[in-house]
């Protein structure tokens, strides 16, 4: 790839990577981008995969370019690569062109490799498997090896030769097979399986057999096949983690990779051998399966026809066309889906499959799929048979603010799904229990736009609940239909803006796209769904990505509605996730500049080297810890507290983390001895990420564990002076299970349209580093707003340091919710601290406490709060914009003297945080972590207003929302922390 060819040899596509210096393969059918060879942190990170590739298209093709593409082509594939052992690969080098096909032959470029760890990836580190000394990755093989790339004249497969050479005097028995970056907008296909593959959150399955795999997206699909043999059998298996996929060649099971009789690589002392993949790229998943079939001569018939919607005569788009293999010839729960092809403009489809009788499906949403029809397939021969899809009404909507404008909205349908969620179908992992559809609408309309938001598709019937929400400052309107006929509405939703966040910014500062490999969700999707949420302001932090999203919201026009800061989420395997931000890329990388926090073969980088050289290359003011404390033992090796076992010494004044206690040691984690796991070189906390629910003490109230771990250590930072701004993230890796909540809100100067349009990083990023006229005036929450005003001074509030009079601190606290969030306890926290931190799981204990809760137990924390145990709190409701919101007041006098101290402390100071939550699920603003469950979809369908609220009443995720602290001078002598060394 050169300048002088390069506009017309790169691909261009969501997932386009290719760059000059890199090589191209093309003939008549498809283009491919080889990456030279080079490192970066990614999958796989070191050159000389094939990065890029698609069909030739002609400029009437609907996928002829994506519109956030600068160059024609819909290339959605990530990266493809070898892998052995259980995370070795071959770093290429060298590469020759072997055949230009200027002849008319073939075109052939061959890279060569040496033995290599491909340190993105370390399974030993995760402490879940354990992994015998014989798989360490760690250790070197004694391998050389080559990768050739060959492209047919009029074929859609590159061959992918990949070869080896023992040079060792012992023999080599490995685990073998091919790891995928999943790329744009993809869903793994596992033909005879279902869509995914097992990964670490369902690895209690540890089956996944499949012939091969396909990457399938919008417009393309990319087969992965081995060609160990020329018949097509589950004898490989698909897995995946964290987005990354593996095909192990050989073993249809996890625990195949503990079998060496399953090894594919099997090599003695000096000698080679040659394994070939094929790469097939094609219009959807049933071409690949044909094309298989004609190019290995293997038995095949085929059927055609058309998929028509209800009432047979107009063709459906798009639509989905699946080959089911049954024994007992209907669709029950054992039938496999061996086949799928998607509809064209015209609606007609093709599948090609080993002769049999099948049972043909089609679905173009889940509201609309067909009769299973009997279809036998003979060898050679082809079939006809139409598809008639079920009947399917469109709902129309409006949503308005209270003067009766079109605004953002996300607008749901809530009932019994005729079709619910069925992994064979599609991939099920942003579905949650009783939502039928759910549209983030940027106009909030189906009658107004350029384009109108789509509408919502339904099985008529119902009855349904149509919601429109808008975010934690907005109320929710809903009403119940019962759809007939094709067409129904448009229906008119009129939303009020309840909550008075005037002065903040709602941001979310941990978000994901299609620059991650575990996330689907494309720039545009993730900015409608950001807006659709009432979300001022968003970080970019895929995965070891620098993403830039100014272009797609300049290309919606968003200007005005979202603002945005270019970020990272570094992302080491197995000792924390960290995020960087704002960031200057460097445009000459694929990754756009992240930092390889790998080693190769060598160390990684510690935490505290990985923050420094986000500061020192990328201009990173904001350093933020992730997800430091784990919500699931899978889940631990992502969280850095976890990871460190990070402690605290009072009497030393010192805390860390703990290396004899740490669950992984430095050496399997690939970091020297001398490096900490934690590093207190950060100033961001990211308290709060993600929901859980559980009564930990079965006190009757419901915590979420995680948070409250979290909020142990941040307290006992506090106490020893080390006081990072803590936020709350939704780490969104999709749009409906996920949405942007929790939230933070941060005090900036000005958070009008105008200032979002001119970029409120400045004052976003100032405020997170207690900086600025607002230092660490920060509120985290899904639904309620605190404000705290101290003395009757306005400016003495979050954040602040202030003093007492006559020996109190005279507090007015303000909490106010939307209707769907209502609260019913306020706690303070004033100089808590707790042993052993977040190592302890249990429930906070404040140290003042306000409720309206009349059902307590004799365990329930409120009543042991150390000054006056439980008091009373008074929730009202007052009218605002046209809707109400919940309201609670407090005043109270904080006696300082009162509030009890840990003995040893070195000062009297206290720092104060205010907590609020509620008892009842979040609904409708969130559907997941079991606020919306099938035994009470319901009356969440069709419900009454008092039905609703009963049925949520203890139930899903719950009103919350924190402070920041404010610090207290108790002397006047200036803030010292009580345990500050």
């Amino acid at each position: 790839m050169t300048d002088a060819n390069a506009a017309q040899e790169l691909i261009g596509g969501s997932a386009a990577q290719g760059k000059v210096g890199d090589y191209f393969l093309r003939n008549d059918r498809i283009r491919v981008v080889i990456s030279q060879p080079e490192r970066e942190i990614a999958p796989q990170p070191y050159g000389g995969n094939i990065i890029d590739a698609d069909l030739l298209r002609t400029a009437d093709d609907p996928y002829a370019q994506h519109p956030d593409s600068a160059r024609p082509g819909n290339d959605r594939l990530g990266e493809m690569g070898v892998i052995y052992v259980t995370g070795r690969t071959l770093e290429f080098t060298a590469p020759e062109i072997l055949a230009d096909g200027s002849g008319g032959g073939v075109a052939a470029i061959r890279f060569m490799g040496r033995d290599a760890l491909n340190d993105y990836i370390n399974l030993a580190g995760m402490g879940i498997i354990p992994i015998p000394d014989n798989l360490i990755a760690d250790t070197p093989q004694e391998l050389d090896g080559a990768v050739t790339y060959v492209l047919e004249p009029a074929s859609n497969v590159v061959r992918v030769l990949y070869t080896f050479y023992n040079r060792g005097n012992e023999t080599i028995k490995q685990p073998l097979g091919l790891l995928s970056d999943s790329g744009s907008e993809v869903e793994l296909f596992v033909p005879g399986g279902k869509f995914g593959g097992v990964s670490t959150s369902n690895i209690a399955n540890l089956s996944a057999p499949a012939p091969y795999a396909v990457l399938t997206g919008p417009g393309v699909a990319y087969g992965l096949v081995p060609r160990l043999e020329d018949q097509l059998a589950p004898v490989h298996g698909a897995f995946s983690v964290e987005g990354v996929n593996i095909l192990l060649f050989n073993g249809p099971d996890l625990t195949d990779l503990f079998d060496d009789t399953k090894y594919a690589l099997s090599l003695e002392s000096h000698q080679g051998s040659t394994f070939e993949v094929e790469l097939y790229v094609a219009s959807d998943a049933a071409a690949v399966e044909a094309s298989i079939r004609a190019r290995r001569s293997l038995p095949a018939g085929s059927v055609t026809g058309r998929v028509l919607l209800a009432g047979g005569t107009v063709p459906a788009a798009g639509a989905r066309v699946f080959l089911f293999k049954s024994d007992t010839g209907t669709l029950d729960a054992k039938a496999q889906a061996v086949a799928y092809a998607v509809s064209d403009q015209a609606g007609s489809y093709g599948l090609t499959a080993e002769p049999g009788n099948y049972l043909i499906v089609a679905q173009q949403s889940r509201a609309s799929r067909s009769l299973p029809q009997t279809v036998s397939l003979n060898s050679g021969a082809d079939v006809t048979q139409d598809v008639e899809l079920s009947a399917v009404a469109t709902i129309r909507y409006q949503v308005v603010d209270s003067a009766g404008r079109p605004i953002p909205a996300r607008v749901a349908l809530i009932g019994h799904d005729a079709t619910p969620p069925d992994s064979r179908f599609a991939d099920t992992k942003d579905t949650a229990t009783g939502v039928v559809d759910k549209v983030d609408a940027l106009y909030g309309s189906t009658e107004v736009g350029d384009p109108p938001d789509r509408v919502l598709y339904v099985a008529p019937g119902g009855p349904y609940r149509l919601i429109a929400t808008r975010g934690p400052e907005w109320d929710s309107a809903s009403e119940i239909i019962q759809p007939v006929g094709a067409v129904n509405g448009p229906y008119t939703l009129t939303l009020h803006h309840v909550i008075d966040t005037t002065g903040y910014v709602g941001c979310d500062l941990h978000q994901h796209s299609i620059n991650s490999p575990d996330s689907p969700v494309s720039w545009a999707d993730r900015i409608k769904m950001n807006i659709a949420d009432g979300l001022d302001f968003f970080a970019a932090t895929d995965h070891d990505f620098i993403t830039d999203y100014s272009p797609v919201i300049e290309r919606l026009g968003a200007t005005s509605l979202i603002g945005t800061v270019q970020g990272v989420e570094s992302t080491t395997f197995d000792y924390g996730h960290f995020n960087l931000y704002p960031l200057t890329p460097n445009e000459a990388n694929r990754n756009r500049g992240a930092i390889d926090w790998g080693g190769g073969d060598g160390f990684g980088k510690s935490p505290g080297q990985l923050l420094a050289a986000y500061r020192t290359e990328r201009g990173a003011q904001v350093q933020q810890v992730n997800h430091p404390r784990s919500r699931s033992g899978a889940g631990a090796f992502m969280a850095n507290f976890d990871r460190a076992y990070l402690s605290f010494d009072f009497g030393a004044g010192t805390y860390g983390g703990l290396p004899r206690k740490q669950p992984v040691g430095n050496t399997t984690l690939r970091l020297p001895e001398t490096e900490s796991v934690f590093s207190g070189d950060f100033n961001v906390l990211e308290v709060w990420n993600g929901f859980g629910v559980e009564d930990t003490n079965d006190d009757g109230v419901r915590e979420d564990p995680a948070v409250d771990r979290i909020l142990k250590d941040w307290f006992n930072f506090f106490s020893f002076g080390f006081a990072p701004v803590g936020v709350a993230t939704s780490d969104t890796h999709t749009t409906l299970r996920d949405p942007s909540l929790p939230r933070t809100f941060v005090r900036v100067p000005d958070d009008s349209p105008g200032a979002v349009a001119a970029d409120l990083t400045p004052d976003i990023v100032a405020t997170l580093r207690r900086q600025g006229p607002y230092p660490g005036n920060v509120v985290v929450s899904n639904g309620p707003m605190i404000k705290v005003q101290v003395g009757g001074d306005p400016a003495a509030g979050i954040g602040a340091t202030v003093t007492p009079t006559a020996g109190v601190v005279s507090l007015a606290i303000e909490v106010t919710a939307p209707p769907w969030a209502p609260v019913d306890t306020v706690e303070l926290f004033a100089g808590t601290t707790y042993d052993d931190g977040g190592n302890v799981t249990g429930p906070l204990v404040p140290t003042a406490c306000f409720t309206a809760r009349t059902d307590r137990s004799a365990e329930d924390t409120c009543d042991q709060a150390a000054l006056g145990g439980a008091q009373a709190l008074t929730v009202g409701t007052e009218a605002v914009d046209g809707g109400e919101r919940w309201v609670a007041l407090i005043n109270y006098d904080l006696p300082v003297a009162d509030v009890p101290r840990r003995n040893g402390a070195r000062s009297q100071d206290l720092w104060v945080v205010v907590r609020a939550y509620g008892s009842s699920g979040i609904f409708p603003l969130h559907y997941g972590d079991g606020t919306v469950t099938g035994d009470i979809v319901d009356v969440l369908a069709s419900g009454s207003d008092d039905d609703v609220k009963a049925a949520l009443r203890k139930h899903g995720v719950f009103a919350l929302a924190f402070t920041n602290p404010f610090f207290v001078d108790v002397d006047g002598g200036g803030y010292t922390a009580p345990f500050a060394p």
